[in-house]
């Protein structure tokens, strides 16, 4: 169960609800054959990682978004009894879901065939991020109903100093409640 006002950087996938979990196991059981289950290997665009890709979209260096499209690539991992005809023969659509304003995916719908990798196309709105602090978002592909892979996608705008600012930047947290929280993300000038 997700909660309301957080991100799933603060709460990774929610609260466990033990009773949906179930109903959700039993539904997945009854349609997939669990010896036949299949792995995705996401490899999208970050700019924190010496080969540029990892299984999230990550930028936090100097509040920098990318223009244009950013393709994020995705393989499937077969069973490890399957053969080349049946690797071959296997095809899965898959639905895109998005959540967050920030960045779009402008395909609804892919599919894998064969041992061929699946690509989206990720584009940042700048406009919807004019603000410093944290843009957390989610890209998810499903097979009807049940998830598939989802790939975070995070940005961090930061404050600057700046000679506007004279170098001096002051933060208020205001009042906060049990379990809330509140970050400020400042951009270290290179030379200190």
């Amino acid at each position: 169960t997700k909660l309301k006002g957080y991100t799933w950087l603060d709460q990774g996938s929610g609260l466990i609800n033990a009773p949906a979990a179930w109903k959700t196991a039993e539904r997945y059981f009854n349609k997939v054959d669990p010896t036949r289950t299949m792995t995705y290997r996401v490899s999208a665009p970050n700019t924190e990682f010496n080969q540029l890709k990892s299984n999230t979209v990550f930028y936090r260096a100097a509040g920098h978004t990318p223009e244009g499209r950013q393709n994020i690539s995705i393989g499937v991992d077969f069973p490890a009894d399957w053969d080349a005809d049946q690797k071959a023969r296997f095809y899965q659509d898959f639905s895109i879901d998005t959540e967050g304003n920030f960045f779009s995916v402008r395909q609804d719908r892919k599919y894998f065939k064969g041992e061929k990798s699946a690509s989206m196309h990720l584009y940042f709105n700048n406009d919807k991020m004019r603000e410093p602090g944290l843009y957390a978002g989610m890209i998810t592909a499903r097979d009807g109903r049940f998830p598939l892979f989802s790939v975070p996608v995070a940005v961090v705008k930061p404050h600057f100093f700046t000679r506007q600012n004279k170098g001096l930047l002051k933060f208020n947290s205001g009042n906060l409640k049990a379990g809330d929280n509140r970050r400020f993300f400042v951009e270290i000038p290179a030379n200190s």
